[in-house]
Order: C-alpha cells, then structure tokens, then sequence
C-alpha cells in the first residue's frame, strides 16, 4: 500500500501564553533551566481535524488497511478480504497446528497471482528451512490428489480406507527414498510435485535461527525488514511471519520478566506493521497458557495476555472446535484429540479493528497433519439471526474439496 503521496489536512494553531507576571519575575537561574530543556511555552501545537481528514480523498484511501487473501475464503470473509496491514497474532496450544496452518497461508499468498509477486518472509526460529520444504511438498500432493476431478469424494469417514487405496499421496518415507536413495521410482511420483513447489515457493523466504545466529528479538526482526525494502523499493512490500512470539529475546541489558520481553516485541513488531510509510501485514504466532487446554480460547489464554490484547490489531485464536463455547471442560483430553487425523479445528477472531470479533466470528478447518494440509470446511460469521445460525460452507467443503486461490495443478 503506497503512501508517497499521502497528505495529512493539519489546522496549525498558534498557542499564545499570557505573560504573566510571575513569568516576568523568573530568576536567571529560573531561565537558565528552562533553555536547557528546551521548554519554549510559546511554541506551536498542531491539531487534525477530522472533518478535513475525511475530506480528503487521497488520504482516506492511502490509509485504509490493505488486504492480503489467505487462500481460505471464510478466513478473508472474517477478516474483511485476508491478512490486514498490521499486527495479528495467531494463538494455539502446542502441536496443534498453527505453524503449519501459518506455511499454508505465507506459500498461498507467495503464490496468488492476485498478488503479483508479493514477497514473504517467514521468520522460523524452530523448523529448519529443509522441514519447510517437506512439509510443502506432503502438503502440496495431497492438495493435487483432492483437486483432481477423478478422484473420489472424500469424508473424514472414508480417510484412512482413502489413503490406503490412493498411490498419489506422499510420505515422509516416499521423501527419504527420493532425496537420499535417488529412487527412480520415487522421482516419477514426485518430480511434477516438486515443480509446482518451486514455483510456488519463488516469493517465500525463510529467516532460520542457526548457531552463529541464535537469538531473534522484535527489533531485530524491525532492522531486517527495513534493511529488505530499502534493498527492494522496486517491489510490494512484504508479508511477514514470526514463529513464534515466546521464543524471541529482549535488547535490555537488564533481567527482565518474560512479561516484559513479550511486551517489549509485541511493541516493536507493531511498530514495524503500523509503520506510516511501509505498514505491513505482520503475523506472529504465541503459544498459549496450560489453563487454556480445557476451555474455549480467549484472551485469558494467552501467555502475558496484557500486550497482545491491547497491542495487536488482530487476535486470533484456534482450538479444537469441540471447545468452541465450552467455559471448563474437564473431561476433554487435548492428546487424544491430537492422535486423531483429521482433526476438527477453527479459528475464532478475538479482536479485529475493522470488522466482527468474538465466539460468533469463526471458520472451521479439518486438519490432516500426516500430510501437514488445512481443508477449510465452514464459516460462521454472524448469529446475531435465526437466518445464520447453521455456518456457512465454504468452496473447499463441497465435493472436490478445492482449494481457493490454488495454482492449477495441471500448469
């Protein structure tokens, strides 16, 4: 979103102070004081109005919140058209799928021809960037095997009987034998799947933590994407990913809490997406508190919840979708529900400052961690009537399960 020509309407306002006649009776020494602080009570204040803000056109657009789309039409329906300039934060408890989920999206968006060519830097201080690229392509030929017109229809009922009859899927074994084994066998399964990654991949960079770089912190993260888009002005700005909030180090030379480092990042990155001449959409993923393996997400789930609730633009929260509403459930066991495949997931947007927030604003995915891939299957935007109380479905849970926004697999 370009804001070289943006023009703030600004009224100036002469403030002039009454001399009074204490001010004429200052000491010298009272003088003295006040110029070195630089303390000038005559000095100009500026005020907007917003009246002449609205006035303004050119501002007005410049300044609305681009959309990026995620490849998931309920997820950009909630968010108003994708990812918005901005801080979001994404919240799960361990294992359950946001990194995963946050690759899908960063290699759709570095796909969308929509976006002509917008770059993504995904900032992975856990995977390697060798993982990234096996999950992709599991992911990758499973999403070419569901989009294929002659496959069959696919319910979570008939999974496990699916992948056993079907020779198009890929397993981690499968990359072994082609990487390391140069199995000819393999490479005629692969070799189609591995060119539409490539492809797919172009836009998708990968900053990962190694050895003589171990430490990450907000405004370390800040540096680096400006020193990109200085590097690249001929280029939209990019997408960033953090993974994730809790690993990332402070700059303070002093011990501090772990509140104080989340807080400390949380500003920087927010600074870095809300930046006025380079705002960006900027996801970072947080882990959640123990408490929250048992109940509906919320902000109370969130680990030193103060600065994310208050600070980001976006929050959003995913969970087991037998969680959604649920206040304490003692009986739900999270690793059990973990061992299942698919697994029955949603996100539910916490806080969005342009649009619908709160347990009514939800899409909800099936999650296939064998082949690290998020189907979208429902949406629920708003129950405030009876007309949409049943979620909606999306394009990905009619028949063919396509996937929105996907490259053709046959190009």
């Amino acid at each position: 979103m370009s804001t070289e020509n943006n023009v703030t309407p600004i009224e100036e306002v002469q403030v002039e102070e009454n001399q009074t006649s204490e001010k004429n009776n200052e000491t010298a020494s009272d003088k003295s004081v006040n110029k070195a602080n630089n303390t000038d009570k005559s000095k100009n204040k500026k005020y907007i109005s917003l009246k002449n803000l609205l006035e303004n056109e050119d501002f007005m657009r410049n300044n609305y919140p681009e959309h990026i789309p995620t490849g998931f039409d309920g997820l950009d329906s909630l968010l108003g058209g994708g990812l918005p300039t901005g801080l979001t934060v994404l919240g799960s408890i361990s294992s359950l799928g946001k990194s995963t989920l946050s690759l899908q999206i960063a290699q759709n968006i570095a796909s969308n021809i929509e976006n002509q060519g917008r770059k993504v830097i995904y900032f992975s201080l856990e995977m390697t960037g060798h993982a990234i690229i096996l999950k992709a392509l599991q992911r990758k030929a499973f999403e070419n095997l569901i989009n294929n017109p002659k496959s069959d229809y696919v319910l979570p009922d008939d999974y496990e009987l699916y992948l056993k009859n079907s020779k198009d899927t890929v397993s981690m074994e499968d990359l072994h034998s082609f990487f390391i084994r140069k199995s000819e066998e393999k490479r005629n399964k692969l070799q189609k799947v591995i060119e539409i990654v490539k492809k797919e991949t172009e836009n998708l960079f990968v900053v990962e933590r190694s050895l003589d770089n171990d430490t990450f912190s907000g405004e370390k993260i800040k540096e680096y994407i400006h020193k990109f888009i200085k590097d690249n002005e001929d280029i939209k700005k990019p997408v960033v990913f953090i993974d994730y909030l809790q690993i990332l180090s402070s700059e303070s030379k002093k011990p501090i809490s772990e509140k104080q480092v989340i807080d400390e990042n949380i500003q920087a990155l927010w600074r870095l997406a809300n930046d006025k001449e380079n705002p960006l959409p900027v996801v970072v993923l947080s882990a959640l508190n123990r408490e929250a393996y048992n109940k509906s997400i919320s902000f109370a789930s969130f680990k030193e919840s103060g600065g994310i609730e208050y600070t980001a633009d976006v929050v959003l929260g995913m969970q087991f979708s037998a969680l959604h509403g649920q206040i304490n459930n003692k009986d739900f066991n999270a690793d059990f529900e973990k061992t299942k495949d698919p697994r029955d997931v949603e996100i539910v947007v916490l806080k969005q400052r342009y649009g619908k927030a709160g347990t009514d604003a939800f899409t909800r995915f099936d999650f296939y961690p064998k082949f690290n891939c998020f189907i979208e299957k429902e949406v629920n935007i708003d129950k405030s009537n009876d007309k949409e109380k049943t979620p909606k479905q999306t394009k990905s849970s009619k028949k063919q399960l396509s996937m929105p926004h996907r490259t053709n697999p046959k190009n």
